[in-house]
């Protein structure tokens, strides 16, 4: 088991969106980039798998919220957006829904071009295309419910709740104060000179500054305040068990 408490590379509080997504702001939803080229139908076809539809353009903001992923993950080509021309000429959402929303080229839609929508990432506007033509594309998906208790953070890698816990502790000097007592203590520790995690799990992660284990009984504490001793950030300190510290950090296993 490996316990890092600095920072986590991907923690939610609330919802949180898979890997390879990332939210969309009040939408409840999460946008999701696919890079390989796909005819329409296809496109549409693969974000329905995943649980989701091509994307549905509603406001200025999704709107540039798309040209920017399509800007940095597309190299700035054309991506098929959720807008499709229905009968009688009308272009609505892909779920046939009525558009909220429009940011169309001069001179679009053009209804000889085709029957899909493109976005242009430039110009942020669209542009008829044909349905044919394969193009990257964006997925919305809807985003989770974390299955972490209210003041817990999961970590989707580990499938895992995190808690710093805060207290104020008394200390008798000021460097102590800021430094020694602000570590934030975790589930290694040194017992009969043997490394060992308070729920028993073998210790298969040591940080490289970490002392081999003496005779004497240690806790575990690591500065995570990058202001604190930056020669020791994240390092691993050794603790008789009797050092009081203001932090400390849990875990538990989402449900």
């Amino acid at each position: 088991m490996r316990l890092l408490f600095a920072l986590f590379p991907l923690v939610f509080a609330g919802r949180y969106c898979p890997p390879g997504s990332f939210d969309v702001p009040q939408q409840n939803e999460c946008l999701h980039t696919e890079v390989s080229p796909q005819p329409f139908t296809v496109a549409n076809l693969i974000c329905s798998y995943i649980g989701g539809s091509l994307v549905k353009v509603t406001n200025a903001f999704v709107n540039n919220l798309v040209a920017g992923q399509a800007l940095s993950q597309l190299q700035g080509q054309k991506a098929y957006i959720g807008v499709v021309k229905a009968g009688n000429n009308n272009w609505t959402y892909v779920d046939g829904t009525q558009l909220t929303y429009v940011n169309w080229m001069a001179g679009q839609p053009n209804q000889e071009n085709g029957s899909c929508a493109a976005m242009d990432p430039v110009s942020l506007q669209w542009t008829t295309i044909s349905c044919q033509q394969s193009l990257g594309y964006f997925c919305t998906i809807p985003d989770l419910s974390t299955p972490c208790p209210n003041g817990w953070t999961y970590f989707y890698d580990t499938d895992s709740c995190y808690l710093i816990h805060v207290r104020i502790i008394q200390t008798d000097n000021a460097n102590s104060n800021r430094c020694d007592a602000s570590e934030v203590v975790f589930g290694l520790q040194c017992t009969n000179a043997a490394f060992s995690w308070t729920d028993g799990t073998p210790v298969d992660y040591k940080n490289s500054e970490t002392k081999l284990c003496s005779t004497q009984n240690y806790v575990y504490g690591m500065i995570n305040d990058p202001n604190c001793n930056t020669t020791q950030y994240q390092h691993w300190d050794e603790w008789q068990t009797n050092q009081p510290f203001s932090r400390y950090a849990c875990k538990m296993a989402a449900h």
